[in-house]
Formats: structure tokens, sequence, C-alpha cells
């Protein structure tokens, strides 16, 4: 098995325990995502594809959880994913909207509402002849993401924040693996994925390859 398909692997695992609304778990995906197929369309595909097909096969509480990890990945780390989810985007949300109870619906139509600046208006037009009639509201662009911080999607999931640590390296796909498989071992915990990211951007930047410590996924 290559290193791609180790993570690969180890993002799927993590998925599954994406049940509930939790925001150290969709910070971490989302940042995972981020390490993994910013700069490579390739696993940013293969990524969507494993979102995509936990929205489609979880239980209907979970679905709506799906939704937010897009939709935290399309608003933060953007590029490639933008374009794998736009394809797909109007068939996945419709299938989904159609078997939700009221309140997931509302929700999910807030959350559509927030993807005019994201995702291109021939993804969104099918859906919005999907949805009830709305009020008009004015909706602006999203705000640009604080320096050196999140995205704030408080409006959207609650209370969360999200987004993209802006000026972290890339690292090797066996090293975002062993990351990956230590926050899912760790119950999702965002500060130890936060230290094993600095660890290996201060390795990378001092010149040297990340710690051999880091080993392959799922060893």
């Amino acid at each position: 098995m290559s290193e791609a398909d180790e993570v690969c692997a180890d993002y799927a695992d993590a998925l599954k325990d994406l049940q509930v609304n939790s925001k150290p778990m969709i910070t971490s995906l989302t940042m995972l995502a981020q390490e993994l197929g910013a700069h490579d369309v390739s696993i940013a595909s293969r990524i969507g594809e494993l979102i995509e097909r936990h929205i489609r096969t979880s239980a209907p509480k979970a679905k709506l959880c799906g939704f937010y990890l897009m939709d935290s990945i399309v608003k933060n780390v953007k590029g490639h994913y933008v374009n794998y989810f736009a394809r797909g985007l109007s068939d996945l949300y419709i299938s989904v909207y159609q078997i939700s109870d009221p309140q997931t619906q509302k929700s999910m139509a807030h959350l559509f509402d927030t993807w005019r600046a994201v995702f291109p208006q021939s993804a969104l037009e099918p859906i919005e002849r999907t949805l009830p009639p709305r009020p008009q509201k004015i909706r602006l662009p999203p705000p640009p993401p604080a320096a050196g911080g999140f995205y704030n999607q408080q409006q959207v999931y609650g209370g969360g924040a999200y987004g993209h640590q802006s000026g972290i390296n890339a690292m090797a796909p066996a090293s975002a693996g062993a990351m990956l498989a230590s926050m899912v071992q760790g119950g999702g915990d965002i500060s130890a994925l936060l230290s094993s990211i600095a660890a290996v951007k201060k390795a990378t930047t001092a010149g040297g390859s990340p710690a051999g410590s880091a080993g392959g996924a799922g060893g």
C-alpha cells in the first residue's frame, strides 16, 4: 500500500467518528485535508470522494455533519476541493435534503445560503430550484480569515470557528498519516494535532526532514 493509500485509509477511519457536530473533529479533518490535498489534485479528489461517501452512507442525523466538514474545507482550503465538490454538489445535496427532517432541511438551507461566494452558480442553480421560497436577503461574500486564525463560521456551525492556518508548510504524506492516526486515537483532540503540525513545521524550517518517529500511518 502506498503512503497516499495509507493516509486516505486513515482519513476514512477518522470520518467514521464524525457522527455529531464536533468542532474539534471538523477542524482536525479540515486541517488534514489541507495538508494532504491542497497541492495534490489526486489526493484532494480521493478525500472528496471519501467525504461524499460518508454523507451518502451515514445515518440521517450524521449526514449534516458531513456537509459541515465539506463546507469547512471548501471555505478554508478552497482550490482543488471546490472544483471537486462542485461537480456533484447538486445531486448530493438534493438527495440528502429530500430525506431529511424539517429541522435538518432548515440547517441545510442556511448552509446553502453561505455558498454564493464559494461555488459557481451552475452548481447552485439546481439546488435553488429544489428549495422552498425563502425570504430574500443580502448574501455578502464570507469575510477573509483573521490573521493566523480560522475563518469564522459561527453562524453556520452554532458557535464553531473553522478555517485554515496560514503559513503551515505542506508535509509528506507519511507524516500527515501518522498525525491523523494520532488524532483518531486521541479522539480528535485539536491541541495534539496542532502540536504535531508545529513540530513538523519547525523540523522542516530547520532544514531537516520530519522526525523519523512520524513513521507510516496505521503502522
